[in-house]
């Protein structure tokens, strides 16, 4: 192993050395020191005793980048984008492509002005912000955000939450880490909805009361004389005087008066502002035919 770095260092500094006897531009090959060929190229056929080195140019996506006695070129590096990789220079015969990382990602592994491979950057989680965001060669630091703050992940920091209290508004849930605090306006609906059930209650009451006394004259009215058949009655107060025209004595024997409606031989009496129709009970002598008069002696006289 040390020789061999013995070996190289003479190679660079002297045309001939211990190490071989090739000089720094020639490549040792069947006992024999062929010229290498330059960048871009590579030996298609060694040299001979009567012949130099035969070079030709590279095949596309292959490339040499110094001299060499190589009988292939190298292949070009593919940049693949499922890598996160992208292509900064296109490969060339002399020159190998050189890759860079896809926004959003870091190298993971690099080589000269290059990488191989590449990652995405970290995305911070809700509740964290954006301490150092990722570059082409970092990955991003995430850090919590304080307390009485918040924040989506997406951003560099955390906002602080809102303060309900402050703008004349309530709080309908408090803020956290992910999310503000939700404030609102006193609702004005329950106000609103008592007074509408005050008023359909006052109404309901008002017309109970109503109902009630209606009910009181229907069950003044129901006195009346069963064996008086009432046409339509109305149910007014002035209808209650009825009673007392029904429990007046009425005579059989009398005759009406004569502006009675009997005597002028018009129709019964009538009630403004509803008709009263009185009929005698069916089992009653005057439904039979005749009156009950009691019983008379032979002068014409009832008995003592």
């Amino acid at each position: 192993m040390f020789l061999s770095k013995i070996c190289v260092m003479l190679l660079l500094t002297v045309p001939y050395s211990l190490c071989s006897t090739c000089g720094w531009a020639e490549y040792a090959t069947d006992g024999r020191c062929c010229t290498m060929c330059t960048p871009g190229y590579f030996a298609a056929e060694d040299c001979s005793s009567t012949s130099i080195t035969i070079c030709r140019p590279c095949p596309v996506s292959t490339f040499t980048d110094k001299p060499h006695g190589l009988h292939t070129c190298n292949p070009c590096v593919v940049c693949n984008q499922d890598l996160g990789l992208k292509t900064v220079k296109e490969c060339k015969p002399f020159e190998d492509t050189v890759c860079g990382v896809l926004e959003g990602n870091y190298c993971t592994d690099s080589y000269e002005g290059g990488c191989r491979a590449a990652q995405k950057h970290t995305t911070c989680k809700p509740g964290d912000f954006i301490k150092h965001p990722g570059t082409d060669t970092n990955d991003t630091v995430c850090e919590k955000c304080p307390e009485n703050s918040y924040s989506s992940g997406s951003s560099t920091s955390c906002l602080p939450h809102t303060d309900c209290e402050s703008q004349g508004l309530y709080t309908l849930k408090p803020g956290d880490s992910v999310s503000d605090s939700q404030c609102g306006e006193i609702s004005r609906v329950p106000l609103i909805a008592g007074i509408i059930v005050g008023i359909i209650l006052l109404l309901l009451l008002v017309g109970g009361v109503t109902l009630y006394k209606s009910g009181f004259c229907h069950k003044e009215n129901s006195s009346i004389p069963s064996d008086l058949v009432l046409g339509p009655l109305s149910v007014c107060p002035e209808n209650l005087g009825l009673e007392a025209a029904m429990d007046s004595p009425v005579s059989l024997d009398s005759d009406p008066p004569m502006d009675s409606a009997a005597s002028l031989g018009t129709e019964p009496l009538v009630a403004s502002p509803v008709d009263l129709v009185l009929e005698p009970p069916l089992d009653s002598p005057v439904a039979m035919g005749h009156a009950l008069v009691p019983p008379q002696d032979g002068r014409g006289s009832p008995p003592g």
